[in-house]
C-alpha cells in the first residue's frame, strides 16, 4: 500500500505494518513464555510446600537501655511460621547478660508490651523450637528481639528459621 504524502513523497506502509505485526507477535510470545514459567514455578512451590528461610540480626548493646534487633517479616501476601530461635552472644560459649524478649508487631514496639510478646529467653545463650502454626506472622508483621539489661558494648545475636509460604487468606481477600 502506498500513501501519497504530497510534494512527490510516497510512503510504503505494507512492509512497515508487517514488521510491526511480527514484532508485536514476538513480544506477545515472550510474555506468554514468561507467564508459563511463572505458573510452573508457582505450581512447583505449592507441590513442594513451604520454603525454609534463615533469619538473623545482631547488634552492639548501648551504654544504657535495651538493644532492639529486627529479624524481619514476610513479604506482602506471604506468611511465616516460626520454627526456631537462638539468642545470645557471638558464639554458644559466650555468656550474655540480660533477657531476650521476642515480639511480633507491624513496627518496633515503643516499650515492652505483653500484647505483642511471643516468647522470652533467659539465661543466654538460649534456643527454642516451635511446632507448626504456634507462631505465625502475616505481612506487615515483623519479628523483633529486645535484649533488656545487656552488657554495654557486647555484641548480641538473634537468629532462627521460619517457613515462608503464600498467605492464601490475604491473597483471597485481595482478589475479592
Amino acid at each position: 500500500m502506498t500513501i501519497d504524502a504530497g510534494a512527490d513523497a510516497h510512503l510504503e506502509v505494507g512492509p512497515l505494518l508487517l514488521k510491526a505485526v511480527v514484532d508485536l507477535k514476538g513480544s506477545i510470545d515472550k510474555l506468554a513464555a514468561q507467564q508459563a514459567k511463572l505458573a510452573s514455578l508457582e505450581e512447583a512451590y505449592h507441590r513442594l510446600g513451604p520454603v525454609d528461610v534463615p533469619i538473623s540480626a545482631s547488634g552492639v548493646a548501648p551504654t544504657s537501655g535495651s538493644l532492639w534487633l529486627d529479624l524481619g517479616g514476610p513479604a506482602a501476601y506471604r506468611a511465616w511460621t516460626l520454627r526456631r530461635l537462638v539468642v545470645g552472644g557471638l558464639t554458644w560459649a559466650t555468656t550474655a547478660a540480660g533477657t531476650a524478649n521476642f515480639y511480633m508487631a507491624s513496627s518496633k514496639p515503643d516499650s515492652a508490651s505483653l500484647a505483642y510478646m511471643i516468647d522470652q529467653a533467659y539465661p543466654m545463650p538460649n534456643a527454642a523450637s516451635y511446632t507448626s502454626r504456634v507462631v505465625v506472622l502475616h505481612a506487615p508483621f515483623r519479628l523483633y528481639c529486645e535484649i533488656t539489661s545487656p552488657t554495654a558494648g557486647q555484641t548480641y545475636v538473634a537468629s532462627g528459621a521460619v517457613e515462608d509460604y503464600e498467605d492464601r487468606l490475604l491473597k483471597t481477600e485481595a482478589i475479592i
